[in-house]
């Protein structure tokens, strides 16, 4: 029962994972019309003095998004290694029923 449990928590995370990362693709459909504009507006940026503000905020919001990648990335090694002990719980059991049956069948020599 507590497999199962996991499981279906390993299941919740991965879809919450699957939410944030379209969050994030559009943030990056944002993140792509900024620099565009950046690039291409570069004068008005200059002549306003905002150089330090927009790079304050592409230097923020990289590293929001490099500590949302790594917690992501530890939450799916959490879950592979979850996954694995499982398998192996699922190997034992499935060793001890071949023993047993094994030891109840007549022996056919």
């Amino acid at each position: 029962m507590e497999n199962q449990t996991q499981i279906q928590t390993q299941i919740q995370t991965l879809r919450q994972f699957e939410k944030q990362r379209k969050l994030w693709m559009a943030l990056s459909a944002i993140v792509l019309v900024s620099v565009l504009g950046i690039i291409f507006d570069w004068a008005t940026i200059y002549q306003y003095k905002l150089e330090w503000l927009v790079g304050a905020g592409g230097l923020l919001l990289t590293i929001v998004w490099w500590y949302w990648t790594m917690r992501i990335t530890k939450e799916l090694i959490t879950i592979k290694i979850n996954d694995r002990e499982i398998l192996q719980d699922i190997i034992e059991d499935i060793k001890h029923i071949r023993k047993e049956i094994l030891r109840t069948l007549p022996n056919r020599d």
